[in-house]
C-alpha cells in the first residue's frame, strides 16, 4: 500500500502509466469476451505497429 500511494504521488504514474492502463482497459473492456482472448493472443504473438492494432481493432467490431 505504501509503495502504491508514493507512485501515485509522482508525475511517472500520472504521466505513464495511469493513461497506459486506462486506454488499455477502455479498449480491453470494449470488445466481447471471446474477441478479448483471440486480440491478446495476437497482440502479444504480433507486437504490432499502431495501423496493424487499429486495423485488427476494426476487424473485431
Amino acid at each position: 500500500d505504501i509503495f502504491l500511494e508514493a507512485l501515485k504521488r509522482s508525475n511517472v504514474y500520472w504521466q505513464g502509466i495511469k493513461p497506459k492502463m486506462d486506454i488499455g482497459g477502455f479498449v480491453l473492456d470494449s470488445l466481447e469476451p471471446e474477441e478479448k482472448e483471440e486480440f491478446l493472443k495476437w497482440f502479444y504473438e504480433k507486437e504490432p505497429a499502431l495501423n496493424q492494432f487499429l486495423k485488427k481493432l476494426s476487424e473485431t467490431q
